[in-house]
């Protein structure tokens, strides 16, 4: 028999596994959500938080010195198809520059928003994961902001579920002397990653967490600021 019989079927072999792994996670994930306590998760949302900051987001914790953490979330600058065709055109125009000796990439960095106190925290980092910026937001600035449920950007999100809960985004407008900066944010703690999509946790267990951080946050920002309000699946405790 031809050697690329052997290899075809190999291949066969593994889509098949793949397949029937995702199914499983898929139908762990629906079982997980369909069953969720929502109430008694949003009384865990403190131990989700300080396990992640006891943990890979040490870092936000190390920025706000000895400055409260009461909610924490992801954000992302905006990014549209025409804003990701302009990278590839910018980025061959720079590897033209060099010859093609030299390979470019525009990467865009994840963004974390802390609410503490009245205050509102950004911390913007750069490629290698460093904080490179640190933005205070006050009362006053946060009463001129505006946050609302948009469409989710991306196909790479527009099909994700937790369960019988959907995946929803918001778009954030924070006030400043002159234009506002906007943010794109989720309702779970979402991994936004060099390409700025966002994907969920593999574990079903870390996924519960990311959707109870991410909406903890929300409900905490709208009682303190109600024009900053948005429905949430997820209970005020």
């Amino acid at each position: 028999m031809p050697q690329y019989i052997y290899i075809i079927a190999g291949f066969i072999i593994i889509y098949a596994v793949i397949f029937i792994l995702y199914k499983n996670r898929t139908r762990k994930m629906q079982d997980t959500f369909n069953n969720l306590d929502l109430l008694g998760e949003a009384r865990n949302a403190r131990t989700y938080q300080l396990n992640y900051l006891d943990g890979a987001y040490a870092f936000i914790k190390d920025q706000m010195k000895s400055g409260p953490i009461d909610a924490f979330t992801v954000a992302r600058a905006p990014h549209t198809a025409g804003d990701e065709a302009k990278d590839v055109v910018k980025n061959l125009l720079k590897g033209a520059a060099t010859l093609g000796t030299v390979r470019f990439r525009t990467v865009h960095t994840p963004k974390y928003l802390v609410l503490s106190g009245d205050n509102l925290h950004l911390l913007d980092t750069d490629k290698e994961g460093a904080i490179s910026a640190h933005l205070i937001f006050d009362r006053q600035r946060l009463l001129n902001s505006s946050l609302t449920e948009v469409e989710k950007p991306g196909a790479v999100v527009r099909y994700q579920k937790f369960g019988r809960y959907p995946l929803r985004a918001y778009k954030l407008s924070l006030s400043t002397d002159e234009r506002p900066i906007v943010l794109d944010l989720y309702n779970a703690f979402m991994n936004v990653g060099e390409q700025n999509t966002a994907t969920v946790a593999y574990k079903v267990q870390d996924m519960v967490a990311q959707f109870v951080v991410g909406s903890d946050f929300l409900n905490k920002l709208g009682d303190r600021y109600p024009n900053l309000k948005v429905p949430t699946d997820l209970p005020k405790v």
